[in-house]
């Protein structure tokens, strides 16, 4: 039936919008806001020339093109992007964005000045992926498709706590609030979703005396209610004791005997009974909270490992919590499953699991500076889509083959990561957590990135679609065309130089080649038939990278022989020779060895990571993996506790018997491994590969030259006994006509990079490459960090500065001293710094930013010796004027070398914007010192302390607030309580003395320092 008014058809209608969105694409696959237009008639309705709007001053601004016909009773949908322009799929867009915040919004007749309607003067404030209608908020939204549920009033407001998640030892009452009126809470303890439906009415504080999960939520009616709140309140005393039977959980898991308990064998031990919280303590705790059922349910994930894809994954809440507060960590919302392969088993206890951030838990991206303090983290991203948590299945306590669990190390796969980044790669980052499922600890778990579109897109620009992401030779993103077309290209008359050349817009060379070198030391055993990832678009943009993935048979014995019950096994293993054909990356590479300059390229990459302490030298692959086991020792005894008894006491696997299981320990077994590596392995390793390189045709016969300076000459070394040393100074290399040959020591007269090589018999050696530095180099006793602009006022970081000193009387050198903590920067070659000199970098020089909390800052010298190293922070007694208040952090009286981690060794500047390559400080010329530091200024009592002026600029004093009740006896007052924001160069320092119960005197004490 049509309706007519007065004869005339009924007029378009703004049937809802979103004016924040996440889960709607356009055609070109962004989530733009967007406006709902519904034509009320069943014949069609021609709305060219109406209007659209969010300017009540501007009625026309967006107007519907010429030929715009709805269908009777279509929902129209309009993108509201800004950008003006239909996308590829045809869809219109407006010229103008939605707020979130609300404003005005209405729809206008042809004429121009005729409201057909309007939200005026706005409309309220939206949230994510709910949209809004001429009745209220719609929490589902429906684009092109009639309006469902109820139209709600407004969002009930979220609940707040006033005792935020974390470790506790003592009982303590919550109390939870909603700044809506009138409305109910409702709260679980048992991990379910509260609702009026489930869960208690909260009527008053709650008493949290032992490990408790908390999760509430707010309700009113004809509101939308809250998201679920979620708090884990941790007693450790209660994890080291947790019971084999908790509530809400089952005794089987997929048919295997379920295990909870912490192995009184261990946490009473004498041995370890005082390591477990310490342990516990070592890690962060990321605190896991999920329904019961759709944990351990019949159709919970954890009793159907082996089941996949997003019909397996549940609503989790994930709570990233630290126990000394070093960290703020995280709270979201967001998906999991269980993850691996044949780790999902059911015979394995202790399963694999990914968090997926998407907008339908919440935020559609976790945003956290996850790996900001990890090795290599400066650079890592801070806005996640996926996690992965590795349980360390292979080679971890719980293995079914029982020669695997007493070789366990944690470490296997993160450090292959780190030397793959060590080496000069973009990897994964990852780090250590302990994991807790409903309050339940669930043991030790690698948190690390996963290298798929998302990934790509974080560290090689672009956009997540335009990437391929391969796993296992199977698309994980995008086609396995593009992939597939580089791999057939290196099976294509290869040893052609020019098709070699047209590989390298399809394939990024030098990180294949660290990638197979990576593989060829740690002897990887599960690959490359099986755990490989390759990234990439090809020639059109980023080539392809292979990325490390699933290393836990690093440093293994081999499998299905007999040297697999020795660790001793894993030192000679060659895997130089495998051959993978199916696109693996094992046999692109033997195609690619029938090419001589990718030989002697693969030679250089070789010798650049086995000697001169590269990252597979002894000494490399030793500090690497020092870098994570020395962290890694105290926490496995936690590990231990709670995995280490499983096969020898719950439930054996793979045919073999109980017996053939121990209780795994730190002591009994896993220290003894890891010496194994680090004394043996690693020290023979670096040769052993050598040699199989060679016999490959992989590292030349000829030795690479060795050299050796003193002072400002340099002699290069022919190891060879015979043959010629060709090097040169400018980047190019040795092998061209320009190079100089070598004949006699060399003079130095700059710092340069010095490339040589030997020819011997027509034959190159690997390539010799290091940076030769001339002058009086850095060090501790002549350079200082002197100044540093953390937190300027406001969200912005583009004018964080950092400055150095040189405090000596001559010119040094800084060339290759390296941030490698707080910020990310190397100096150039020939950067040089005069007597006295301040220099500066800024945000535009270096990666990253300084924390505005506070952080640790290390700067070491070319040789990785440090300089200085310190941690700053932004609570008193640290000057507060420069958390924020714009003014910056300067060291006082840098040629002193007070100690950095000092904050009286500190102050604010006496400027806003602080003195970068200068200094503001004074000198005393003479007279009178109270004078001098007080001018004009004066001490003022409090009722409760003293206000002292302080004169900044002042670094050659010392100044000291003395207190006595009788003239005679005086006592030096500790840090001020508060602090004024500097003012004409001073700020008034409050020192409170409570209680006042009698006659007080305070005096300033003032000395040169």
């Amino acid at each position: 039936v049509q309706i007519t008014v007065d004869g005339l058809a009924l007029a378009p209608q703004i049937s809802e919008f979103v004016a924040s969105n996440s889960s709607f694409d356009d055609g070109d696959g962004n989530s733009n806001d967007w406006i709902e237009i519904h034509n009320r008639n069943t014949t069609p309705f021609d709305i060219s020339g109406y209007h659209l709007t969010d300017d009540p001053a501007n009625m026309t601004k967006w107007s519907f093109p010429t030929n715009t016909i709805l269908d009777g009773n279509e929902y129209f949908v309009v993108f509201a992007s800004g950008s003006d322009k239909p996308d590829s799929a045809g869809n219109l867009h407006t010229s103008f964005n939605l707020s979130a915040n609300g404003e005005y919004l209405a729809l206008i007749s042809p004429d121009g000045t005729t409201i057909v309607q309007e939200f005026p003067p706005t409309y309220p404030p939206q949230k994510n992926d709910t949209s809004y209608t001429s009745k209220g908020f719609l929490p589902l939204p429906s684009p092109g498709s009639p309006n469902t549920g109820i139209a709600q009033q407004g969002y009930v407001r979220d609940t707040t706590f006033d005792v935020d998640r974390g470790h506790y030892k003592e009982p303590f009452d919550v109390t939870i609030e909603t700044g809506t009126p009138d409305s109910k809470i409702y709260y679980t303890l048992d991990g379910t979703h509260p609702t009026p439906d489930n869960g208690s009415l909260y009527s008053g504080p709650i008493t949290i005396s032992t490990t408790t999960i908390l999760r509430a939520a707010g309700f009113k009616d004809n509101f939308i209610p809250t998201n679920v709140d979620t708090q884990s309140y941790i007693f450790l005393n209660d994890i080291v004791n947790q019971s084999n039977n908790p509530p809400n959980t089952t005794s089987m898991w997929a048919g295997r005997i379920a295990d909870y308990e912490m192995d009184p064998q261990i946490v009473d031990d004498p041995k370890y009974a005082d390591k477990i919280i310490p342990a516990l303590q070592k890690f962060p705790s990321l605190s896991l909270t999920i329904a019961p059922d759709d944990f351990y349910g019949p159709n919970g994930i954890y009793q159907n490992p082996q089941s996949e894809g997003s019909l397996w994954e549940r609503p989790v809440s994930a709570e990233l919590i630290s126990h000394d507060d070093s960290e703020s960590g995280f709270k979201i919302n967001a998906g999991l499953r269980v993850q691996g392969g044949s780790s999902r088993n059911p015979d394995t206890p202790k399963h694999s699991m990914s968090l997926r951030f998407r907008t339908q838990y919440g935020a559609g991206k976790l945003r956290y500076p996850l790996y900001r303090n990890s090795p290599k983290g400066r650079k890592a991203t801070r806005k996640f889509d996926t996690l992965q948590l590795r349980s360390n299945y292979n080679y971890g306590f719980s293995h079914r083959h029982f020669w695997q669990c007493d070789k366990a190390q944690y470490n296997r796969d993160q450090f292959t990561n780190d030397v793959f980044m060590e080496l000069g790669n973009i990897g994964v980052h990852g780090r250590w957590t302990h994991l807790y499922i409903n309050g339940i600890y669930w043991g030790l778990y690698h948190l690390h990135e996963r290298p798929d579109q998302d990934f790509m897109e974080a560290y090689f620009g672009g956009e997540d679609e335009d990437y391929d992401a391969i796993n296992k030779g199977q698309a994980q993103f995008g086609s396995t065309a593009r992939y597939n077309t580089m791999a057939s290209i290196s099976r294509n008359n290869i040893a052609s130089n020019s098709v070699y050349e047209i590989l390298q817009s399809h394939l990024d060379i030098d990180s294949f080649i660290d990638y197979m070198i990576l593989n060829f030391f740690i002897g990887n055993n599960d690959w490359d038939g099986n755990n490989w990832r390759a990234a990439g678009m090809g020639p059109t943009g980023v080539p392809f990278h292979y990325f490390p993935w699933d290393s836990e048979f690093a440093i293994s014995t081999a499998r299905n022989s007999p040297a697999y019950l020795n660790i001793a096994g894993a030192l000679n293993i060659n895997v130089t020779g495998r051959n993978n054909r199916n696109n693996r990356a094992s046999g692109i590479h033997q195609d690619l060895t029938k090419n001589a300059e990718y030989r002697l390229r693969f030679a250089d990459r070789a010798h650049s990571a086995l000697f001169n302490n590269g990252p597979l030298s002894s000494t490399g692959a030793t500090a690497i993996w020092r870098r994570r086991s020395d962290e890694m020792d105290d926490a496995i005894v936690a590990e231990s506790a709670r995995w280490g008894d499983y096969r020898r006491d719950v439930q054996s696997a793979g045919g073999w018997q109980k017996s053939n299981y121990e209780l795994y320990t730190k002591d009994d077994q896993y220290l003894a491994t890891q010496e194994y590596i680090i004394e043996t392995h690693f020290q023979q390793r670096p040769e052993i590969l050598l040699n199989q390189l060679r016999a490959r045709n992989l590292y030349p016969s000829v030795a690479a030259p060795v050299y050796s300076q003193t002072g400002n000459s340099l002699t290069i070394e022919n190891p060879n006994g015979a043959g010629s040393i060709f090097y040169t100074t400018d980047g190019s290399d040795p092998r061209d006509p320009s190079a100089s040959t070598y004949s006699n020591a060399v003079t130095l007269t700059a710092s340069a990079t010095y490339k040589s090589r030997v020819l011997k018999n027509g034959v190159w050696s690997a390539l010799q490459s290091a940076d030769i530095i001339t002058g009086t180099p850095a060090d501790a006793t002549n350079l200082v960090i002197s100044e540093l602009y953390y937190n300027e006022p406001g969200s912005a970081e583009e004018n964080e500065f950092v400055e150095l000193t040189n405090i000596s009387n001559n010119e040094i050198d800084l060339s290759n001293l390296t941030f490698s903590t707080g910020l990310t920067y190397t100096f150039p070659l020939n950067t040089t710094l005069s007597p006295r000199g301040r220099l500066t970098i800024g945000t535009n020089d270096y990666e990253g930013s300084l924390d505005n909390a506070g952080e640790n800052i290390t700067l070491t010298d070319a040789s990785g010796t440090i300089i200085e190293s310190f941690n700053f922070d932004d609570t008193l007694p640290w000057p507060q004027a420069s958390d924020g208040e714009g003014f910056s952090l300067v060291r006082i009286s840098p040629s002193s070398q007070l100690d950095p981690n000092l904050p009286s060794s500190w102050r604010a500047s006496t400027t806003v914007g602080g003195n970068p390559g200068g200094s503001d400080a004074t000198i005393f010329s003479g007279g009178d010192l109270i004078t001098y530091a007080l001018q004009d200024k004066k001490l003022t009592p409090t009722k409760t302390g003293i206000q002292v002026p302080k004169n900044l600029a002042a670094d050659d004093l010392i100044q000291e607030v003395q207190i006595s009740t009788d003239l005679k006896n005086w006592a030096t007052l500790s840090d001020p309580t508060q602090e004024s924001l500097p003012e004409d160069g001073f700020t008034i320092e409050t020192y409170e003395v409570e209680p006042i119960t009698q006659t007080t005197f305070y005096r300033l004490k003032v000395t040169i320092r």
